[in-house]
C-alpha cells in the first residue's frame, strides 16, 4: 500500500487526457495520442505507447476535437470527435480493438455508417460512454432536437431517448446503468426498458431531498450480477446541513432493489463551487477538489482524490492541492468480488 512513481516513468508519453484500461490485461491502457487524430495503446511492461488506429484514417473524417473515450470489458472503444470543442462533436465511433471493425453514427446528419437513420434527432454531443459489454453507448446530445441523453444500440442498429429528468452522472454496467438525480437510479438500457428507472434508495424527505452531486464507479460491476455501485458525495453549497444523510462520504448502493446503502467514510474534501461562491482570486476554485473516485474492479478497495480539509499543502499555481487516499471496503474474511459490507 505505498505508493512509488514508476522508474523513468514521470508521465505517460504519447498519451493526453484521461486513458481508460482494459479490463482483461492491466499493464496495457489506450489514450488519445499527442499527435492529431491518433488512438494509442500503452504498454507498462514496455512503458512505450504504439499507435492503435488513426480516426482520420479510419473514417476519411477530420478528428478535429477528440471528447470521451470509454472502454468495454471486450476490448470495444467509443470515441466521440470531428468538433471543434465539447458540445460540437459530431461524429461518434465505435471500433473493436480485436477485429477492426468499426460503425460510425453522425448525430449532426443522423446516418448510420452513412445511411439514414431512421426517427433519430440531428444534435452534436457533450460526452458519450460506452457500457461494459461494448452493445450500448449512452450519449449526451446537444442541441434544439434533443432533450435529454440518447442510447444507440451498436448490435441493433438503433437509437432511443431516455428520460431527461433523472440524469446526473452516469456509469453503466453490462447492458444496464446507474445515475443520480435526486436519488440515484437504476435502469436497463433496452428500448422497453430504458425509461422504467428504479429508484435504488428510500428518501424519508420526498423528491427533491438529496441536494447533494455525486461521482459514480462501477468498475466491479458483473454479468447478470447485480454489484453495488461506490460513490463519493459532496455538496457545492458547503452547508454542513445534518438533515442530508450521507453528505461527503464514501458510500456504495446496492443495484438489487434492497435499498440497502453502505456507508464506509468520510473523504474530507472541501469544494468551492465557481458558481456557488468559489473565487479564483483567492485560489480556492479548483474543479478537482470536487472529490473523484474508482472502485476497484475486484470490488475490494476505492481510490479516491481529496484536499483532506485543505491541509495536504498548496500546488505550483498556490491552489490547494489534492492526495490520493484509499478506502477498503470489505469485511475481514469477506470473498472478494461479493457486495461491500460495513
Amino acid at each position: 500500500m505505498t505508493a512509488a512513481r514508476i522508474k523513468e516513468l514521470p508521465v505517460l508519453p504519447g498519451i493526453a487526457g484521461i486513458a481508460p484500461f482494459s479490463y482483461h490485461d492491466p499493464n496495457i491502457c489506450y489514450g488519445k495520442g499527442m499527435r492529431g487524430g491518433l488512438v494509442v495503446k500503452f504498454d507498462f511492461r514496455t512503458n512505450a505507447a504504439t499507435d492503435a488506429f488513426d480516426v482520420t484514417k479510419l473514417t476519411g473524417l477530420p478528428a478535429g476535437h477528440m471528447g470521451s473515450l470509454t472502454m468495454s470489458a471486450n476490448d470495444v472503444l467509443a470515441l466521440t470527435f470531428g468538433g471543434k470543442m465539447q458540445n460540437d462533436d459530431p461524429y461518434l465511433l465505435v471500433y473493436d480493438i480485436k477485429t477492426g471493425q468499426h460503425h460510425l453514427w453522425n448525430t449532426k446528419e443522423a446516418t448510420l455508417n452513412g445511411k439514414p437513420l431512421p426517427n433519430a434527432p440531428h444534435c452534436t454531443q457533450h460526452s458519450s460512454h460506452i457500457d461494459r459489454g461494448g452493445r450500448h453507448v449512452w450519449v449526451a446530445g446537444s442541441g434544439p432536437e434533443v432533450s435529454g441523453p440518447l442510447i444507440w444500440d451498436v448490435e441493433k442498429g438503433l437509437v432511443y431517448p431516455m428520460t431527461y429528468k433523472k440524469v446526473g452522472h452516469i456509469v453503466t454496467g453490462y447492458g444496464d446503468m446507474v445515475n443520480m438525480a435526486d436519488k440515484w437510479y437504476y435502469r436497463a438500457l433496452d428500448p422497453e426498458n430504458i425509461n422504467k428507472p428504479k429508484a435504488l434508495m428510500e428518501h424519508p424527505a420526498g423528491e427533491g431531498y438529496f441536494a447533494y452531486d455525486s461521482h459514480i464507479s462501477w468498475n466491479n460491476t458483473r454479468p447478470n450480477m447485480h454489484v453495488p455501485v461506490v460513490l463519493s458525495t459532496y455538496h457545492p453549497l458547503e452547508r454542513g446541513d445534518p438533515g442530508y444523510a450521507f453528505g461527503d462520504e464514501i458510500i456504495a448502493v446496492s443495484t438489487d432493489g434492497s435499498l440497502r446503502v453502505w456507508r464506509f467514510a468520510h473523504h474530507r474534501s472541501t469544494y468551492h463551487a465557481p458558481s456557488r461562491g468559489g473565487n479564483p482570486a483567492e485560489n480556492k476554485s479548483n474543479f478537482w477538489d470536487s472529490p473523484r473516485g474508482n472502485v476497484s474492479q475486484d470490488g475490494r478497495f476505492y481510490m479516491f482524490t481529496s484536499n483532506w480539509e485543505e491541509t495536504v499543502g498548496k500546488d505550483s499555481r498556490g491552489r490547494i492541492r489534492q492526495d490520493v487516499f484509499m478506502v477498503k471496503l470489505e469485511r475481514e474474511g469477506a470473498t472478494v468480488g461479493t457486495a461491500p459490507s460495513n
